[in-house]
């Protein structure tokens, strides 16, 4: 390295090399900051400065929250003369319908949109919405991803946070509750009742099943109480399989006193199947649900609540950071 040439001018120009030699090519992610800092020698603010001068010369571009990326960052028009932004929830769920009507009076103002698409548990139809998201033009997504989905979510170019759940190998903002602590009271609750055989109903492959599931497990375990495998069952947040889960777990034998649901959605349809076979809830069968919905009060559930309109407030107001290129912390809640 010549003497006269700053630090970050050097790194710069080493990097502009392994470009034009092709060792990196447009849309590949560059490692970290603090990464490059080690592998050059060199302190983590002086990398900073040198990707800004690639940026300038129009050899990279940087996402927010993402990285910085090889080739020009790429012009995408809006849909709209308003603009969109992707919404992904798993299904149609009455918690998130209550999300995106909030989050729609939220956006409006700002001259966006959002547009709503489903997963219903679906991996490949994961993958696709994304893609359909980035043809669209969105200026951000706001996504509740399901698990081990890591790989659908790296080739996201555009502003990315992750709503209701999070995925550990990803440096993606996410707006959270803590489902674990939220699970572990509702089950406590119900041994304080004095009910010992208590099953759990819940939803699919997200992280936030999972969550519910293990506090569940915690309370159960911190009570000295028996968890048959019959007694856990998960697959998605519907009515439909609230009745069908309701169905078989009361089947087995002993059957439980108590049904902790996943979802206010999930409670539903075991509450419909309670009063189908002639069970009275609480009197023979105890229902907690999940999220604390219109429906809970309808059906006068016992609930977990989530606080619906902090919840979508706090999640465009990390979007809305992303989108104006500033950094916002790795978890919100």
């Amino acid at each position: 390295m010549e003497e006269s040439l700053p630090k970050y001018r050097w790194i710069a120009d080493l990097l502009e090399q392994r470009i034009a030699a092709g060792e990196l090519t447009a849309g590949v992610a560059l490692p970290g900051e603090k990464r490059l800092a080690r592998e050059l020698g060199a302190n983590h603010l002086t990398v900073r400065r040198a990707l800004a001068l690639l940026v300038d010369r129009g050899l990279v571009h940087t996402v927010p929250s993402r990285g910085t990326y090889v080739g020009r960052s790429p012009v995408t028009k809006p849909a709209t003369p308003h603009g969109l932004v992707g919404v992904m929830f798993s299904d149609v769920e009455l918690y998130f319908l209550r999300i995106v009507g909030e989050l729609e009076a939220l956006m409006v103002p700002r001259g966006l949109s959002p547009v709503v698409r489903l997963t219903r548990g679906s991996p490949t139809r994961e993958r696709e919405i994304l893609a359909d998201f980035q043809r669209l033009g969105v200026a951000g997504i706001l996504a509740a991803p399901m698990a081990r989905g890591e790989e659908a979510y790296r080739d996201v170019s555009v502003p990315l946070v992750f709503f209701d759940s999070r995925l550990a190998g990803l440096a993606v903002p996410s707006v959270v509750t803590d489902d674990f602590q939220g699970s572990r009271a509702a089950v406590a609750h119900l041994v304080s009742l004095g009910h010992e055989r208590i099953a759990h109903i819940g939803g699919g492959r997200e992280a936030t099943s999972d969550e519910r599931q293990r506090g569940y497990e915690l309370a159960m375990n911190e009570a000295g109480l028996a968890m048959p495998e019959g007694f856990r069952l998960r697959r998605q947040y519907s009515r439909e399989w609230g009745h069908l889960a309701a169905e078989r777990v009361l089947a087995e034998s002993p059957a439980p006193t108590a049904l902790f649901c996943g979802s206010d959605v999930i409670a539903a349809g075991a509450r419909r199947y309670l009063q189908e076979s002639g069970r009275h809830c609480p009197e023979d069968v105890s229902v907690i649900g999940y999220s604390d919905s219109e429906l809970s009060r309808d059906l006068q559930l016992t609930t977990v609540r989530q606080p619906m309109q902090r919840l979508a407030a706090t999640a465009w107001r990390v979007l809305a950071a992303l989108l104006e290129g500033r950094h916002t912390p790795q978890e919100n809640r």
